[in-house]
């Protein structure tokens, strides 16, 4: 859910850009399985859901200008993988909980932030 305070037209613009679906490019600087495709896709309304590469998830975020936090979970199908793509899931849902602020840049990636600004998740737009 979008906060309803933010009158900023500059916050409004950055939270657009936010919305979509993204491939998740890279975790915590270790990379990612290139065919086992992570993803994110960022509702209006709050709803995040994609794969994990092996599993769907589904979440919600609040979003506050430059702020984005994801519900505890998110809910996940059962299924199981070989162990690198676990390895790879238990890695993205860890580094999701601990995102708090996000930002896109020129070239149109998404990077998710912990607290103190460091990149937990990188992502392109898959649209």
């Amino acid at each position: 859910q979008i906060a309803k305070h933010d009158s900023n037209a500059a916050s409004h613009v950055a939270s657009e850009k936010l919305f979509g679906k993204w491939l998740v490019e890279d975790i915590a600087g270790r990379g990612v399985i290139d065919n086992a495709q992570t993803t994110i896709q960022i509702d209006k309304d709050g709803k995040v859901f994609g794969s994990t590469g092996v599993n769907r998830y589904m979440s919600r975020a609040t979003i506050d200008d430059q702020r984005i936090k994801f519900e505890p979970g998110p809910a996940t199908t059962r299924a199981a993988g070989p162990p690198a793509l676990m390895d790879q899931e238990s890695s993205f849902l860890a580094a999701l909980h601990k995102v708090s602020k996000y930002r896109v840049d020129n070239n149109g990636l998404l990077f998710l932030l912990d607290e103190q600004g460091s990149v937990l998740l990188r992502a392109s737009s898959m649209e």
